[in-house]
């Protein structure tokens, strides 16, 4: 049996991303008072960049987890997982909170999690901080 060549990745070859999200009124404005009531949401936004972009695979994982300051246990709303799309890098979604938290002041977390394309957890991930927000009746 011979032995041959492998072409490999060139030096360089970089995977990187940023996410941001922001809560939103009825009206698509940041707030950080919300009525439990109305259409608020959470607009999420992420994107990846560099060389490697077109050569993964895999699904997203969007989630919530809004924590209430005092008593009560913190609320997960999870979304359906995102299938990557390599020709773009680029991924947005809605998270709908209307009538998902009773009135309380909560900490909000987006996280983003990766599954390879394979079904295995991957290392990519992301997570952004939103603060606190006040839900009203």
């Amino acid at each position: 049996m011979a032995a041959g060549d492998f072409q490999s990745f060139p030096a360089g070859f970089t995977l990187d991303g940023a996410i941001e999200a922001t809560v939103v009124d009825p009206g698509g404005n940041p707030t950080d008072i919300v009525r439990r009531g109305d259409a608020w949401k959470i607009d999420a936004k992420w994107r990846l960049t560099g060389a490697l972009v077109e050569m993964i695979c895999g699904t997203w994982q969007l989630r919530v987890v809004a924590d209430p300051l005092g008593p009560g246990s913190p609320v997960v709303v999870a979304r359906p997982d995102v299938p990557l799309t390599p020709a773009t890098g680029t991924y947005g979604d809605l998270i709908d909170l209307q009538n998902q938290l009773t009135p309380a002041t909560y900490q909000l977390i987006v996280e983003l999690g990766y599954t390879t394309g394979a079904g295995n957890p991957g290392t990519l991930a992301g997570l952004v901080k939103l603060g606190e927000i006040k839900v009203t009746p």
